[in-house]
């Protein structure tokens, strides 16, 4: 009995090299395979066992999968495990931006309390994607209490859509359409402004990119995901979000973008960007409402484009509510000694 589950499981680790190994060959060939595409979203999970499993078949005369295994070992996205060079690691300089970003899942939670949620985190910018009409007009306008600026648009047909509340007045307002998509206008709306924060001038870009499905298809859920996946629409959309961020000096877009940091189109997305949810590395946003033990990608985001020298650390904090963790950002100069996050998100 020992001896057939000790086969079983090194039949496991074979198929487990195959499988990643027949998933890039299938990549390398057809790049535009949305099947493909799909399965690029969890790559790190394909390809990084195949690294245990060879060891394990290590002196069993299975030397045909190593080659397999290498091939699998050599296309990881172990770039994404280590912290790039802009990560705060207890030394920065005066503080610079805190952000808070939160895709809400269209929910209004009576309990939640994002006003004394921005005292507390002594926030200047806090956005919302999938903000309800009802949320705007119950927990949005209280919010306004402690962050009295705040940009939206009031939905006629009454789509969740995005929202800025700041601190500090906004300026320049105004909306953006990404483009056709899975998503409705109002939903995959861009919104722009301007804030003046400690003596430097941002602008401030809140996004939601389209539903990586196909179009003029209703349909929710894990099943649709699979069965209806194309990432053309929502690459279009991220493509338009970074024209817009190259756009000016000192710029932060924040929002849920349907992009896993492991899609190919992620590098291209990011590029001449900080990405500040890569500080820590390993921070996953979804799914966080419980449909899996542990949210295992990450969807949502902070840029940063500025020319002043900076560094940046973020936190993952849970919304009541939404299926999306919000993603807390501390953004300082790269010089000197920098404060910590409050202690409520340590």
């Amino acid at each position: 009995m020992v001896a057939g589950a000790v086969g079983l499981f090194r039949f496991l680790c074979k198929l487990q090299i195959v499988i990643a190994s027949g998933y890039l060959i299938g990549r390398t060939l057809l790049p535009e395979n949305q099947w493909l595409l799909f399965l690029s979203n969890i790559q790190a999970y394909l390809l990084l066992p195949s690294v245990i499993s060879a060891l394990i078949l290590l002196g069993r005369k299975t030397w045909l999968y190593f080659p397999l295994a290498l091939f699998a070992y050599a296309h990881a996205p172990f770039s994404l495990l280590s912290a790039p060079e802009y990560c705060l690691s207890g030394k920065g300089g005066e503080l610079v931006l805190r952000t808070y970003t939160a895709n809400l899942a269209g929910s209004v939670d009576r309990g939640r309390d994002f006003a004394r949620l921005a005292a507390e985190l002594e926030l200047d910018v806090m956005v919302f994607q999938e903000a309800s009409p009802l949320f705007l007009k119950t927990e949005g306008a209280a919010l306004q209490r402690e962050l009295p600026f705040a940009f939206y648009l009031q939905s006629e047909e009454g789509y969740w859509t995005q929202a800025i509340f700041s601190r500090y007045p906004l300026t320049e307002l105004q909306t953006y359409d990404p483009g056709p998509g899975f998503s409705a206008p109002d939903a995959r709306v861009i919104l722009s402004a301007q804030v003046d924060i400690r003596h430097r001038k941002w602008t401030i870009l809140v996004a939601h990119a389209g539903i990586p499905f196909v179009r003029n298809r209703d349909c929710r859920g894990l099943h649709c995901l699979i069965g209806l996946y194309d990432q053309r629409s929502r690459d279009l959309h991220l493509r338009f979000m970074k024209d817009l961020a190259h756009g000016s000096t000192d710029v932060v877009l924040l929002g849920d973008m349907n992009l896993s940091d492991q899609n190919p189109a992620y590098s291209a997305f990011v590029d001449g960007l900080i990405d500040a949810g890569r500080c820590p590395p390993l921070q996953r946003t979804w799914p966080a409402d419980h449909t899996f033990p542990v949210p295992f990608i990450r969807i949502d985001y902070t840029l940063l484009r500025t020319e002043s020298p900076i560094v940046v650390q973020a936190r993952t904090i849970p919304v009541s509510g939404s299926d999306h963790l919000a993603v807390l950002v501390e953004v300082a100069a790269s010089e000197s000694v920098s404060e910590q996050l409050p202690q409520s998100v340590r």
